[in-house]
């Protein structure tokens, strides 16, 4: 039973809500401290299951077996890989930042002197410094491409590529 199709949206939607919460720059909203505990949950949620929905995907490719569309399945393919991976990264960053926030990882720093060392402090304020600086929106708005081509190309995958102007648009641009 193929249950790509099922596992597939949330994670775009959790992932689509986190680019535009990164994209939507507005001061009264950035400079909250729950802010940065939204916007990482939601690309955590939405990179686990991407990852998911990735590996579902690849089982989807080898239950269809041969057929005229291996090179649009192929394509699809790579454009959920580099979505997964640009989220994942986010996520990774994020986690970082979350955990040094932690009150755990303060009582852990003290008791371990972990300030002293540089490349730990370095790591941490670099970490906490990327995820409240507007160099997010970066990669936030290239991951959001990438889930949009990779949403057009699975839209010609299931409907055929005259399913909307859009959909037909992406799939001459990548595939002619």
């Amino acid at each position: 039973m193929n249950i790509h199709p099922f596992l597939v949206h949330f994670p775009i939607a959790f992932l689509s809500v986190y680019s535009l919460a990164e994209l939507a720059r507005f001061r009264f909203i950035t400079f909250r401290t729950y802010w940065f505990y939204i916007k990482a949950s939601f690309v955590a949620i939405g990179a686990l299951g991407a990852g998911v929905a990735y590996k579902t995907g690849k089982i989807a490719r080898d239950l269809l077996g041969e057929g005229g569309l291996d090179q649009l399945v192929e394509i699809h393919s790579r454009w959920a890989k580099l979505s997964t991976v640009i989220f994942g990264f986010i996520a990774v960053l994020y986690a970082l930042a979350w955990i040094s926030r932690s009150e755990t990882m303060g009582r852990i720093e003290s008791h371990f002197k972990l300030g002293e060392i540089w490349i730990y402090t370095i790591s941490k304020k670099a970490v906490n410094y990327l995820v409240n600086s507007a160099i997010m929106v970066v990669p936030a708005f290239v991951g959001l491409v990438s889930i949009v081509v990779t949403g057009a190309l699975g839209g010609a995958l299931v409907y055929g590529p005259d399913i909307d102007p859009f959909v037909r648009f992406i799939y001459d641009l990548i595939l002619r």
